[in-house]
């Protein structure tokens, strides 16, 4: 019966808080893309793009930056975080230098760190933030950082 499988689709698969999920396939996770732009202030505050889900993790794909309203200046990077391993880490850090206004920095930038091996890219541990803060000094100049981030949602 064919629309008995649409049903179980539709109950596998729910939005919540503005984030999509998926039972149906969780090792080829659905990859979704959050814009957001965040005010210095808040990025200084460590801003939360995607926020703790029970039994659920994120695992990063990719992630730009770009400074709004001129360079960022006084820290040494902005970062992308998250926890793995019961550790919070450092999944991205991006230099400064490379965030000139309206210059759009990607995770394969020269200016870009990730974690070795990979790591970066591995799940975060279940039921933890994906946030952003700064490396160094308090970040100034640019009035906010649009941030894009791919990502996979991931059950347990």
């Amino acid at each position: 019966m064919p629309y008995m499988r649409n049903i179980q689709n539709l109950l596998n698969n729910w939005i919540f808080r503005d984030l999509f999920y998926s039972c149906n396939d969780v090792q080829n996770g659905l990859m979704l893309v959050r814009r957001v732009r965040v005010p210095i202030a808040q990025f200084l505050a460590g801003f939360v793009l995607l926020p703790a889900q029970a039994s659920f993790g994120y695992r990063l794909v990719n992630v730009d930056l770009l400074a709004v309203g001129g360079a960022v200046t006084g820290s040494t990077t902005l970062d992308v975080m998250g926890t793995i391993s019961g550790v919070a880490t450092k999944l991205t850090a991006m230099a400064i230098a490379g965030l000139t206004q309206s210059t759009r920095v990607g995770i394969s930038s020269a200016s870009t760190t990730i974690q070795p091996d990979g790591a970066s890219f591995t799940r975060c541990d279940i039921n933890t933030p994906i946030t952003v803060g700064v490396t160094g000094a308090a970040a100034g100049g640019a009035t906010a950082i649009d941030v894009f981030l791919s990502y996979v949602v991931e059950h347990e």
